[in-house]
């Protein structure tokens, strides 16, 4: 296998040699795949979204550890009270039938058993944390799934935009020598307008590349985040790195995003259960209070009281029963749904990497087949030149060529998005 890797970055390195970049020239700036991941990781809108949400389920679990502490309340008064009525009817406006009250007061109150409600709902928020966090990292691997497969887009794009002018040169080449032939009397007019419009073909193809070129610029700006779409420009390899042995996929399974959020689902769920049992409990609370009183500030007629509260639900029309059994139904569900997505996890990571060991291995069937139609076609075009060969003959090897050229640059972009299929299976990206 390493062996195998060491010939895909050999092929690598000879394609991108045969085929310089576009744009070497320009304003526009030249882009690495390390600056597209850190220019992602900050503006990439679903990765900022996914981040809140792990934010608000951080500050849900501050909230519920709240109840754990003494809820303590302070207050202050002050009362005007009088009979304007009586005024009115006597003439007089005498301020003792005013009457004024202030008071100062503080209170505080503790739960001290509640059925366990409040420490499994603390438990229910810090498992909703987790999928949040699950999700994010979920979120990652998607943009960084995106941005690999965008990134890999536009490098293909210029590539082929190379390989496609080159083309257009040889069918260019290969026209004239036809119709240097058929103005000589050696060759048909037939021959000269399949020549002819296999040259058109090749201007198509170089059209196409450019728009092409265009539009995958645009997909990768749509990635980075960037408000405006503009011509990119990026600079890299399509070598790819497979693992030596076959990973454990059961192992892995465990590890990816959506297996840990259906565990921190299942204990979601059994916290609900305790929730919901918590209803059979009694519920016992302590409390404090102390308050000042008086007709002038400060007021200092006292009063204090302490106690504690205990109270049973005797019946509740059987919801308390029915939300219990609910709840341990929700539990038993999301445990089949653990299993569930171990086994779809697994799955995808063994499919994932075998298509990626395909498409490695399918780059050097596809790289020494052109090494052959390489020879092959040199051979014919010199047979072709001295009348060895028939122009039929001679078009076949020639179109055959052209073919495996595409198709051995296509083969490097499909080994990077299988690779890139298989980081994301695994939950894995370049964004952290």
């Amino acid at each position: 296998m390493r062996s195998l890797l060491f010939k895909t970055c050999v092929a690598a390195g000879c394609v991108l040699f045969l085929l310089f970049p576009l744009f070497a020239e320009g304003s526009a700036p030249v882009l690495t795949f390390e600056d597209c991941v850190s220019e992602a990781a900050s503006h990439n809108p679903d990765l900022a979204a996914a981040q809140e949400s792990v934010n608000r389920a951080n500050q849900q679990v501050n909230v519920d550890l709240g109840v754990f502490f003494p809820q303590v309340t302070g207050s202050l008064g002050a009362n005007r009270s009088g009979t304007p009525a009586s005024h009115v009817l006597s003439g007089t406006s005498n301020g003792d039938s005013i009457q004024k009250q202030y008071s100062a007061g503080l209170s505080a109150q503790e739960n001290l058993f509640n059925g366990l409600h409040d420490s499994a709902q603390v438990k229910k928020d810090r498992a909703a944390l987790e999928v949040a966090v699950a999700q994010l990292d979920a979120a990652k691997a998607q943009v960084s799934f995106d941005l690999r497969n965008a990134f890999a887009s536009v490098l293909y794009a210029q590539e082929s935009l190379n390989l496609t002018r080159l083309i257009a040169d040889r069918r260019k080449e290969n026209l004239q020598m036809v119709n240097l032939q058929f103005n000589v009397g050696q060759e048909n007019k037939g021959s000269y307008l399949v020549s002819k419009a296999a040259y058109r073909q090749a201007q198509f193809e170089v059209n196409q590349a450019e728009r092409n070129l265009r539009v995958s610029g645009h997909g990768l700006a749509s990635v980075l985040g960037r408000p405006t779409f503009e011509v990119l420009v990026v600079t890299g390899t399509f070598v790819t790195n497979l693992p030596s042995s076959l990973p454990n996929f059961q192992d892995i399974a465990q590890k990816t995003p959506a297996v840990r959020q259906a565990d921190a689902q299942l204990r979601s769920d059994e916290a609900s259960v305790t929730i919901s049992r918590s209803g059979f409990f009694p519920q016992l609370n302590a409390s404090v209070a102390g308050s000042k009183t008086g007709d002038s500030w400060t007021p200092d007629s006292e009063l204090w009281s302490a106690g504690l509260n205990l109270s049973y639900p005797l019946f509740s029309g059987g919801s308390t029963y029915h939300s219990y059994k609910g709840a341990v139904a929700q539990s038993r569900r999301s445990k089949n749904l653990v299993d569930s997505a171990n086994f779809s996890a697994a799955s995808s990571l063994d499919q994932a990497f075998g298509q990626f060991q395909n498409a490695v291995e399918n780059i050097e069937v596809q790289q020494q087949t052109l090494d052959a139609d390489q020879v092959r076609a040199e051979i014919a075009r010199s047979q072709y030149q001295n009348g060895l060969v028939s122009f039929q003959d001679w078009d076949v090897i020639e179109n055959n060529l052209i073919s495996q050229q595409k198709q051995a640059l296509q083969s490097y972009l499909s080994a990077l998005s299988a690779e890139n299929a298989w980081n994301q299976a695994q939950g894995k990206g370049w964004i952290q």
